[in-house]
């Protein structure tokens, strides 16, 4: 039994234990051959994911594609090369694309096309071995739950409308094996007005919210597969950010009223000067003479008249 082997059956006995059944024990001779090789010539650090994506033929498929980096240990000999095997189920497969470093040597793999199911949940085991003319170099053997590392597609086609106070965000689901209730997504709200940050958590492909309606706001979404359908992995990539609504209040726009208000006050107390000093106020509003007080006269010819017909009588 090989090394790779002996992870495939440590990758058993956790997917066994989980389930409540038997798995056997990697022997001690696998554990030994695991350990062969020169310490420090291991790699560090290794890290995977998977991504989900669809064949353009029809019938529609889904694919999952792999990748991993490592980092090379202190003592890895410069004429050193490694090479990536991953075990799904019951296949095995060599990495046929490699990233390398200044020296050549690999230090990233990527799989376009695997057979890992797009929704499975057997574990993956991954070692990366290599060869040297300088050094035995020890393998390392890593195991992986795909929910944790399956990096989930951003959602597609989304929408955002304004209309009034009223905000509505829709978009579809990602590009999964997975159906649409097999989903949760996160929807964030940015107002840049007033730089606020709203969060909201969604199970359905629709958000609909109340918003001050005098902002631009810049909207996106990720998603994650739900535990209803699968052990709950991390959060999936955002989507392109979409705008919505409009920023009536401008800083232009406050600037520019200040400005005209602050011209028309001046130009009043020029003008008010400028009259008083060169005594234009008679000359542009002269005064109104008074009415005559005819009223007055009429009652005083009338008592004048009375008075003089008392005297011719008397």
């Amino acid at each position: 039994m090989g090394p790779l082997e002996a992870s495939a059956q440590r990758a058993a006995l956790q997917h066994s234990a989980q389930a409540g059944t038997s798995a056997k024990v990697p022997t001690a001779a696998s554990m030994r051959l695991m350990q062969a090789g020169s310490p420090g010539t291991s790699v560090l650090n290794l890290t995977c994911t998977t991504h989900t994506w669809a064949s353009e033929d029809p019938p529609r498929r889904y694919l999952v594609s792999l990748c991993c980096s490592w980092l090379l240990g202190e003592a890895a000999p410069e004429d050193g090369q490694y090479f990536l095997y991953y075990r799904y189920g019951a296949r095995t497969e060599a990495c046929q694309e490699y990233g390398v470093d200044a020296l050549g040597r690999h230090v990233a793999c990527r799989v376009p096309s695997t057979f890992i199911s797009s929704k499975g949940l057997e574990w993956l085991a991954v070692r990366v071995n290599g060869s040297s003319r300088r050094a035995a170099i020890r393998p390392l053997d890593q195991l992986f739950a795909l929910p944790a590392i399956d990096r989930v597609n951003p959602p597609g086609n989304v929408t955002a409308t304004a209309e009034g106070s009223c905000l509505s965000v829709h978009w579809e689901k990602p590009v999964s094996a997975f159906p649409t209730h097999c989903f949760d997504y996160e929807v964030r709200i940015h107002n840049e007005r007033k730089d606020y940050l709203q969060t909201e958590k969604m199970q359905n492909t629709t958000f609909v919210g109340i918003t001050d309606g005098a902002s631009r706001h810049a909207i996106r979404v990720r998603a994650a597969v739900s535990a209803r359908c699968r052990p709950q992995g991390s959060w999936g990539e955002w989507s392109r950010t979409v705008y919505a609504g409009t920023d009536e209040w401008r800083p232009w726009t406050g600037w520019l009223l200040t400005v005209l208000m602050a011209t028309a006050c001046l130009g009043l107390l020029l003008l008010s000067l400028a009259c008083r000093l060169c005594h234009l106020w008679p000359r542009l509003f002269p005064p109104v003479p008074a009415p005559k007080n005819t009223i007055k006269d009429f009652f005083m010819a009338l008592e004048y008249e009375v008075r003089e017909a008392t005297l011719e009588a008397a």
